[in-house]
Formats: structure tokens, sequence, C-alpha cells
């Protein structure tokens, strides 16, 4: 009876959930196919956090403000000529979108706020080696940031 219907209404609401995703992912599609595999990851997580439930087990609702979603691919997009690893991608104080790349014991953190201004910091362990803002015109630093990184 009643536990039926439950489970089948689950499973419609599963299909049209999966059917909707693919929907949004091939309109992107053409949008991604120049970039780097790494950054066609990074949209497609931030994409997911932006247009998701929110919801993370143990840390209840979290969501990011698409102004901040916005700015964080506007400056994917301009290092998706770079050859980096896929960084993590998690939602920060406020509606902010944080990009995490980690390489060894090497960590860089960036952070986009809704307001199109973000910031950096750059560890090595315990160490911080550098730190630095972020603007959609003013991306250098976190470029040479990025490079710090990289580097053996």
């Amino acid at each position: 009876g009643d536990m039926l219907q439950a489970d089948v209404a689950t499973t419609i609401d599963r299909s049209q959930l999966k059917a909707r995703f693919l929907e949004a992912s091939m309109l992107n599609a053409h949008a991604f196919y120049a970039v780097a595999p790494w950054t066609y990851i990074s949209l497609m997580k931030l994409h997911n956090l932006e247009h998701g439930k929110g919801w993370q087990k143990g840390i209840g609702n979290i969501s990011v403000s698409s102004d901040a979603a916005m700015f964080a691919r506007t400056i994917l997009s301009n290092l998706s000529a770079e050859d980096l690893p896929v960084p993590g991608v998690a939602s920060a104080d406020g509606g902010s979108v944080a990009l995490i790349w980690t390489i060894g014991v090497k960590q860089l953190e960036a952070i986009f706020g809704p307001d199109k201004m973000g910031s950096f910091v750059l560890s090595d362990g315990d160490k911080i080696i550098d730190d630095g803002e972020i603007a959609a015109n003013d991306t250098a630093s976190l470029f040479g940031a990025l490079e710090e990184l990289m580097a053996e």
C-alpha cells in the first residue's frame, strides 16, 4: 500500500533529477570542450555545488552565492591553459566558494566572494609562503602562487 507508493515516487523523482542533470551537462558541454580536463572537472564540481541541495553530511545546509560561483568560473577560465591538479571545491563563509589545490604538503586555498573579491593563501606544511588578493582584472598574484605551488 502506502509503502510501495512512496518507493515509486522516490524512484520517479530520482530519474527526473538525473535527466535534468544530464540535460544541464549537455547544455554546458559545448562551452567546456576547449579547456583543460582539470578545469572541466572543477567547473562541473562548481556547478554541482551551486545547483545541488547544498546539504553536506555532518555540516548541515551549505550553499554558495551564484555571484561567487560566477566569479570563481571567470577566474577558472583564465587559468584553463595551466596544467594543474583538480582542486577541491567547497563552500565557505557568506556564500563564498573555496578552491583548494594540494600537492604533497603544499596547499593553495583561494576564496572567491559574492562581491567579486577574493583572497588566497599558499602554505607549505604549516608555514604560509604566500598570500594575496584576487580580483577579476587582477589574477597575476594568484597565477604566481599557482606557479610556486607547482614548482619542485
